[in-house]
């Protein structure tokens, strides 16, 4: 029996399939609406631009801007590995690297309270940006001083 299945996604989205190895599958995919390609904003952090302060009240983020357009205002947000929010920051305009320099903007956060280990680190979680991708808007795990 077939099945049809319609996904939204953008650039560099993942899709996760579950086959069956005692069966043939045949899996077509057919692009039904596109954005324009080309100039699109897209910030961006890694597991490397998160930093926790030794008295585990402040969060310092990173964040680059790595499109082809200046990204508008944004905001960060910390949270928990059960998702409640521990602090957020505005993230200003952030200029594309147009001339081969990296452009990022660092953010101190404050922290409600000490933090564990396990922390969340989300750009933009309303999902307000056009971007290239948002795959590289968040990055979660254990983060140390």
């Amino acid at each position: 029996a077939a099945l049809t299945k319609r996904l939204t996604v953008e650039r560099a989205t993942p899709i996760e399939l579950s086959l069956p190895g005692d069966a043939l599958t045949l899996i077509e995919l057919a692009q039904l609406e596109a954005k324009p390609a080309g100039k699109l904003p897209d910030l961006a952090i890694s597991r490397e631009d998160v930093s926790l302060s030794p008295d585990r009240r402040t969060v310092t983020v990173t964040v680059h801007n790595i499109g082809s357009l200046a990204s508008p205002k944004a905001e960060v947000v910390i949270q928990d590995e059960k998702g409640a929010t521990l602090g957020s920051a505005p993230l200003k305009e952030l200029a594309p690297p147009d001339d081969l320099q990296p452009k990022t903007e660092r953010l101190a956060i404050a922290l409600r309270s000490p933090v564990p280990d396990k922390l969340q680190v989300t750009l933009d979680p309303g999902r307000t940006l056009d971007e290239i991708t948002r795959e590289n808007n968040g990055v979660s795990g254990e983060f140390r001083r």
